[in-house]
């Protein structure tokens, strides 16, 4: 673990997808000893990951990523000794759409994850991309669809009464807009 002068723990996550099919994996250390843990072993997953850290810090971290074999959205969590991995949203595999690109997740003052992501269509005629926002309620996930005229580049936080902002490109605008 890499700490600055304040005593803040600096992370670093690392996601690769190559023609290959690098696994998912995590990063944390110091200048000169880096420890890397795979998040998950399975080939082209991955892409469009984000990082939380729950209060407990790092090994307690929190991954949502594309996994592009499936195309689906996986979100992979870090107990004291092993990650843990799952779909949280799925749809027709990869027949005409993504699912789960460009995520961005954040914890709630309970710990329960949030997380923005795209669901990216297409057909013969045309494509398009949604904002979705899927949320662990302590037992499953609540998926919603957000903005059906957009959804790629999802930035997201929670405010202090857990409720979500999420800034992201919309296809139909010329502005970044804010979910209220």
């Amino acid at each position: 673990m890499r700490y600055n002068n304040k005593n803040i723990a600096v992370f670093v996550l690392l996601s690769v997808l190559l023609i290959a099919g690098n696994p998912v994996s995590a990063a944390s250390g110091s200048e000169a000893n880096w420890k890397i843990s795979v998040v998950d072993g399975n080939d082209y997953v991955g892409l469009y990951s984000s990082l939380a850290l729950n209060n407990q810090g790092y090994p307690y971290a929190r991954i949502s990523y594309y996994d592009s074999a499936n195309c689906v959205l996986r979100y992979a969590y870090r107990t004291a000794d092993s990650w843990n991995s799952a779909i949280v949203d799925s749809d027709y595999g990869c027949y005409r759409s993504d699912l789960g690109e460009n995520t961005s997740v954040a914890l709630d003052s309970n710990g329960f994850p949030k997380i923005s992501y795209e669901y990216r269509w297409y057909d013969f005629y045309s494509s398009g991309g949604w904002l979705k926002y899927a949320s662990w309620d302590g037992k499953q996930w609540v998926i919603e669809t957000v903005d059906k005229e957009g959804g790629g580049q999802t930035s997201l936080v929670l405010d202090s009464n857990d409720y979500p902002r999420i800034s992201y490109h919309n296809d139909s605008y010329s502005m970044i807009p804010e979910t209220d």
